[in-house]
């Protein structure tokens, strides 16, 4: 048998963290993924795309986001600093992982939004949001493909967001 990568030492950028500038990033990627997750639900159910946007925006407007250009705007931007902010708060409370771990963590971590959001959030600030059908299996899968987002930010950190040095570094 061969035994030649017993002990070999694992590479330098096996751990890594990611700072909270990264993690508010990730967190806007992951946010528009939710977006995309949804955008491709109602298109398929034939139903308004802006459906999403105006039921995040009732937490503003409340019944009057139903019409108008702006409680869309609102909407979007609500759900992308949320999305933000979670991202941000991800990755300063995180510490240093091993790559494949910032998978599971991330996924755990979309999870764990999805149930304060779904559960404890939304019936107070937005419950037309949880009264919608369906609703709660599809937040439940757009959380998970924005932690999914979330812990490849984590596992890539040092290897795509530090990109444009790798491309003027002389070899």
């Amino acid at each position: 048998m061969d035994h030649s990568h017993e002990g070999a030492a694992l590479p330098d950028n096996y751990e890594t963290e990611i700072p909270v500038y990264a993690g508010l990033i990730a967190g806007i990627a992951g946010s528009f993924s939710i977006m995309l997750v949804v955008l491709a639900i109602l298109v398929v159910n034939q139903r308004d795309i802006f459906t999403a946007a105006r039921l995040i925006a009732t937490i503003v407007y409340g019944p009057d986001a139903a019409e108008g250009l702006m409680p869309i705007i609102v909407g979007t931007l609500v759900h992308l600093v949320t999305g933000g902010t979670f991202g941000a708060v991800f990755a300063w409370f995180m510490p240093r992982l091993p790559r494949p771990i910032w998978i599971v963590a991330g996924l755990l971590y979309g999870m764990g939004v999805w149930l304060v959001s779904t559960f404890i959030v939304l019936p107070i600030l937005a419950p037309p949001m949880i009264a919608v059908d369906a609703n709660i299996s599809i937040l439940a899968l757009a959380h998970f493909v924005y932690g999914l987002v979330l812990g490849i930010a984590g596992a890539t950190y040092e290897l795509w967001w530090r990109l444009p040095r790798w491309i003027w570094a002389e070899p």
